[in-house]
């Protein structure tokens, strides 16, 4: 596992119940409940349902995966596996660091915009673009704040506290 492509193929392999898991609670939060909300609100007031309701998963998320992806750094045996695999460190931890960033980013963007064909929604302006760039990049902020609190960490409780603490 010398090779970059296949060291994120297995960990797309590894993490793959993890990743249906959350693309199923994803499927049912954004599409179910735009067709569900389409009925009884306007486009506008749903959107900003949404887009909230986007920002609360994008925030815990950004809590869970640092802890979840950076897990083998408080166990010794695990830790003694990956420092055998043939990568330097810096590599190793900026592909940790950027499958974490694929995990927070592709799947509610792909079921966004799936919810977004759903609505038709013609009143989707540049205030709502604008919105959804800021709530990726707050995201995109705090996963990078916990993820450097995972590193730091020497125990998984000591993390999962530490991030709900700057939280």
């Amino acid at each position: 596992m010398n090779n970059s492509f296949a060291y994120i193929r297995y960990h797309i392999g590894r993490d793959r119940n993890f990743l249906i898991l959350y693309g199923i609670v994803l499927v049912c939060l954004f599409p179910l409940l735009a067709l569900g909300l389409q009925n009884n609100l306007k486009t506008r007031e749903c959107l900003m349902i949404l887009l909230f309701l986007l920002m609360a998963v994008m925030c815990v998320m950004a809590l869970v995966l640092p802890v979840y992806l950076f897990h083998f750094l408080w166990n010794r045996r695990e830790m003694d596996l990956y420092a055998s695999v043939g990568m330097k460190r810096k590599t190793f931890y900026v592909h940790k660091y950027g499958i974490g960033v694929a995990y927070l980013w592709l799947p509610p963007f792909v079921v966004l915009l799936l919810t977004m064909l759903l609505l038709r929604s013609g009143g989707m302006d540049l205030a709502v673009l604008e919105m959804i760039g800021k709530i990726f990049a707050l995201g995109l902020l705090l996963y990078s704040l916990n993820v450097w609190i995972a590193i730091v960490c020497r125990s998984r409780l000591d993390a999962i506290l530490m991030v709900v603490s700057y939280f």
